[in-house]
């Protein structure tokens, strides 16, 4: 466990890095400013538009009432246009199995929200530990707002919310040293949502970097089960799928670049209702702050958020822009140390720390 120090990686910095990373931040905001205004209008996933947790309620529902998911989410999706030769609009079957044990629906978005209170919880606590006072008290107004959705009726079945609240959590004990909870947390997360696989790959490497060879051998068995997992359904889907089916005209790779990342980083309770000039300037800030998080946690959050920055730059449709949910809970830690970062940096501009 990492000892506690009121500190940023930003801390005892010289001048002229402090000088730097402010110029890059301000460069960053500058580009994001412009892509905010340069996007294109959102197209529709179907021909009823967009429904996704309506459907996945229903095939839950049907699941409920004893019906296989397959053939529940079959008719589901053909009764919503969806474009169901392409395997990614079928979701991985572990939500529904897992939400039709309950006699009704509140039982597992109040399961959601109790891990999304958690997740709240521990994000304050390593900011008192890490940080200080007002990083925790940021961190306990934003965090919750990045996961909104586990809070409504449709977030049970928005499995991106479940996804990035398991990678939160995942990250949180791994920076408390609990590794394998952290893994399992990490591996539930891509059962339920394959596209927790970027989170799943910093993990592995982060594991080979530092010669973790326990956890490379959890890792090995755990992708080995999920490689057997993914085969079943996507032989499943195969089987379901029939001559008369349409395929998706448009691939997933669209390189939305930096306006579609901007989009999926508006998923916060704060952004509803704002234009995407606010994001514009939140998503550079809640970047740096993650950076200046010292030791492991800031280590895997920045990476993990890099590598779904990446991501979108190239991957998703313009509808898809609440695959953010996935990193939101990390970019509201991140700007919670804004303020004690740009502290940091201010006084090593001003005192000129040298080292």
């Amino acid at each position: 466990m990492e000892k506690s120090h009121a500190a940023t990686r930003f801390a005892a910095i010289s001048r002229s890095r402090a000088a730097l990373i402010l110029s890059l931040t301000a460069l960053a905001i500058f580009a994001c400013l412009l892509a905010s205004h340069a996007g294109k209008p959102p197209t529709r996933l179907n021909v009823s538009g967009f429904t996704d947790p309506e459907v996945l309620d229903r095939i839950v529902d049907r699941v409920r009432h004893r019906q296989g998911y397959y053939q529940a989410a079959g008719a589901e999706l053909r009764a919503d246009g969806f474009f169901v030769r392409s395997v990614f609009n079928w979701r991985q079957p572990l939500y529904a199995w897992f939400l039709a044990i309950f006699p009704s629906p509140l039982i597992g978005r109040l399961l959601l929200g109790a891990l999304a209170i958690l997740m709240t919880l521990l994000a304050v606590r390593l900011s008192l530990r890490l940080g200080d006072q007002l990083s925790a008290v940021i961190a306990l107004w934003l965090v919750p707002g990045a996961c909104y959705g586990a809070f409504v009726t449709w977030g049970a079945t928005t499995l991106e919310i479940s996804a990035g609240v398991l990678i939160a959590l995942s990250i949180f004990t791994y920076a408390d040293d609990h590794w394998f909870l952290g893994l399992l947390l990490a591996l539930t997360a891509l059962f339920i949502r394959e596209l927790a696989a970027p989170y799943v790959l910093i993990c592995i490497a982060l594991a080979l970097v530092n010669k973790r060879w326990r956890e490379i051998i959890a890792w090995t068995i755990g992708l080995l089960c999920y490689a057997t997992y993914f085969a079943f359904h996507v032989s499943h889907v195969l089987a379901s799928v029939g001559p008369t089916d349409a395929p998706d005209p448009s691939g997933w790779i669209q390189f939305g670049g930096l306006h579609f990342i901007l989009t999926t980083a508006s998923q916060h309770v704060l952004f509803l209702a704002t234009p995407l000039w606010v994001t514009a300037l939140y998503l550079p800030l809640a970047v740096l702050g993650l950076i200046a998080i010292p030791g492991s946690l800031g280590r895997r959050a920045s990476f993990t958020v890099a590598i779904y920055l990446i991501f979108f730059a190239f991957v998703g449709k313009s509808f898809n822009d609440y695959w953010g949910f996935l990193y939101s809970p990390l970019l509201a830690l991140g700007f919670s140390w804004a303020p004690l970062t740009a502290v940091h940096l201010w006084k090593a501009l001003r005192d000129d720390l040298a080292r």
